[in-house]
């Protein structure tokens, strides 16, 4: 499938300035009505995959993210929006343990922008080289702390299939400006962009797919992405912590609670790496068995917003056009 909004042969971001203008603070945009389905430009790549128009409201919450414990948000539990769209197996039972409202399980969203890019892959895997290293991130509400200095030696000591390394950082963490260290000791950088940019999803599958290896100091979405893409693993080990809301420090760092974590982190151990059960393994925590075909995921959106009632979302959408007619 071809993405017709897709920049063919886009570069990987790199330079400091290029990276710094990527992650600045900026204001959503959006037309959802939860808010938080669009983050990553999770809900615009759906409704582009499926050829919804781009004002189409989803139906229901998008996680953005695959959740590797047993802790969800409640902002997804108390929100009137009354379906969900878990992406695998594993997260909608750990929904339905919280809430009673239906799930329909549709894969990642990394899938479908996979999908949309899939004539630009190819080439992208037949030139890739290194590793693309992805460090324990800070959001807006967190931050993450660990040595650097320690970070910067594990990543030299690497052997030589891995190197060339180029270090991924989450936005946040570019204004805090910890992308210098790596750059002043030589380490290419990148970003995938601001969580609120809507091509943060095909930035971050052109770099996966630009590498053989990805390498973390913690587990998390961005090395499930890698594995299910096929890049092989590696968890470098030392002490991550977070600090900030206590709501979402549950949701960061250690103490994963899921089986499959185990199986995934046992996987990536350095003494007994397998990188075919490491893809196994991401491919059911992510879903890749439950990717919908365009038509089908439209018809499911459609028909779910069909039967909303009219003081849901239909409601919500004829007030905000009314307001818009007021503007006017």
């Amino acid at each position: 499938m071809r993405d017709p909004a897709a920049t063919p042969d886009a570069p990987i971001p790199s330079g400091a300035a290029e990276l710094e203008a990527l992650a600045a603070d900026r204001p959503q945009v959006t037309r959802e009505r939860f808010t938080p389905n669009d983050f990553y430009g999770i809900a615009t790549i759906l409704k582009r995959y499926c050829g919804l128009a781009p004002d189409f409201v989803l139906p229901g919450i998008v996680p953005h993210g695959p959740y590797l414990h047993t802790n969800v948000w409640d902002k997804e539990l108390s929100d009137p929006l009354p379906n969900l769209f878990p992406s695998a197996e594993i997260q909608r039972a750990v929904y339905a343990q919280k809430c009673a409202k239906p799930c329909h399980v549709i894969g990642f969203p990394y899938y479908y922008a996979l999908r949309l890019l899939e004539d630009e892959l190819p080439d992208l895997r037949r030139r890739a080289a290194g590793s693309i290293v992805f460090p324990a991130h800070s959001t807006h509400h967190i931050i993450s702390h660990f040595s650097q200095e320690e970070f910067i030696g594990q990543l030299r000591a690497l052997p030589a299939e891995f190197q060339p390394v180029r270090v991924c950082l989450y936005w946040k963490d570019i204004l805090l400006g910890r992308h210098k260290p790596y750059l002043e000791v030589g380490f290419a950088c990148t970003t995938a962009g601001h969580m609120y940019d809507p091509q943060f999803l095909p930035r971050l599958v052109r770099m996966l797919h630009a590498h053989r290896f990805a390498v973390g100091n913690e587990l998390g979405t961005s090395l499930l992405c890698a594995a299910t893409s096929g890049l092989g693993v590696r968890i470098l080990t030392h002490e991550v912590t977070y600090k900030g809301d206590a709501t979402f420090t549950g949701l960061m760092g250690t103490g994963h609670e899921l089986e499959i974590c185990r199986r995934f982190l046992a996987a990536c151990h350095p003494a007994a790496a397998k990188f075919e059960t490491q893809k196994n393994v991401a491919d059911e925590a992510l879903g890749r068995a439950f990717v919908r075909e365009p038509e089908v995921l439209r018809e499911l959106f459609e028909s779910l917003a069909a039967d909303l009632p009219v003081t849901n979302l239909r409601g919500w959408l004829a007030r905000r056009k009314a307001r818009a007619r007021r503007k006017k």
